[in-house]
């Protein structure tokens, strides 16, 4: 008797092994099971350019919703550090200059573009 209880259990079933690992993936956190984007590739070549174009105007538009956006913060903390105020001007015409170009570009509404202006030429005012 004393044999048998010293002696390890037999392997657990492929089956069993299974089922504990569908657990434990079960309790992995959420970050973990994002689900893989699938990429569908398009039939035709003109659709696979039409891929690669928008893939590009996407980053240009990216990198230029950025630029502006950091152009943005940076008038803001040169108005909290309270500079002098002709480089608050030169930087605010800098700004209109960007957003003006990206509702040329169609990258901006014009709406968005003139509240922006205003509301900075407004924070000018109210500190100069």
């Amino acid at each position: 008797m004393e044999n048998n209880q010293t002696e390890q259990k037999p392997a657990e079933p492929a089956k069993a092994q299974e089922g504990k690992e569908q657990k434990a993936k079960a309790a992995a956190p959420a970050e973990a099971k994002q689900p893989q984007k699938k990429e569908n590739k398009p039939r035709r070549p003109q659709a696979q350019k039409r891929d690669i174009q928008n893939n590009k105007k996407r980053l240009d538009n990216k990198s230029f919703r950025s630029k502006t956006k950091k152009a943005i913060r940076s008038l803001h903390s040169a108005v909290q550090k309270k500079e002098d105020a002709t480089k608050l001007k030169s930087q605010l015409s800098l700004i209109h200059s960007l957003l003006d170009k990206g509702v040329k570009k169609g990258i901006l509404k014009s709406n968005c573009a003139s509240r922006n202006k205003s509301r900075l030429a407004a924070l000018l005012q109210k500190n100069a």
